[in-house]
């Protein structure tokens, strides 16, 4: 199309020139420099549109795909047996999943609440304090394997968290 609408411009002005320089003797009516440039935009506005269509439908496309997997990163963060969960930074509870929800209910007989629900409340303040320490000043994900609970002594959780952007992520077993 850009080839066609280049020489449609170009025969135009051959046109003209032909007729200025009088080698033509009547004036073009069809092949003259405003037919043809008119034609030259007319046929770079159907290719720029139609270029325009594909790149609005790859872009459709890769959201779509970006759709798909943000739903099965969720389903699986869903279905992941292992605790997940993220902490603000005066450790309130920003995010976490159906076994960390079903972890925190059964020690503590309520289900979590985002944004309200404190990680010292399943673990004890002092166990917390040594958490977000430690996670502080370690290059890699901590382990930290005795945490016991303040609600039953004898009941240890295995806690893994690494910080990220000042936050607490991490996993519970118990």
């Amino acid at each position: 199309l850009y080839l066609s609408a280049w020489l449609f411009m170009l025969g135009g002005l051959f046109g003209e020139i032909g007729f200025v320089s009088q080698i033509i003797s009547s004036y073009p009516k069809l092949l003259n420099a405003e037919s043809g440039t008119l034609a030259c935009g007319a046929i770079m506005a159907l290719a720029l549109s139609h270029r325009l269509k594909e790149e609005i439908s790859s872009k459709e496309k890769a959201q779509l795909v970006a759709a798909s997997a943000s739903r099965q990163l969720s389903a699986n963060y869903a279905a992941m047996p292992v605790g997940l969960f993220g902490v603000d930074e005066e450790g309130r509870i920003k995010i976490f999943n159906p076994a960390y929800s079903r972890l925190h209910e059964a020690i503590l007989g309520t289900p979590p609440i985002l944004n309200s629900s404190k990680l010292a409340d399943l673990v004890g303040d002092s166990s917390y304090r040594e958490l977000d320490s430690r996670s502080q000043h370690e290059e890699q994900p901590i382990i930290v394997e005795s945490v016991s609970l303040a609600s039953s002594p004898k009941r240890f959780l295995e806690f893994r968290v690494s910080i990220k952007d000042s936050n607490l992520e991490g996993s519970v077993q118990d």
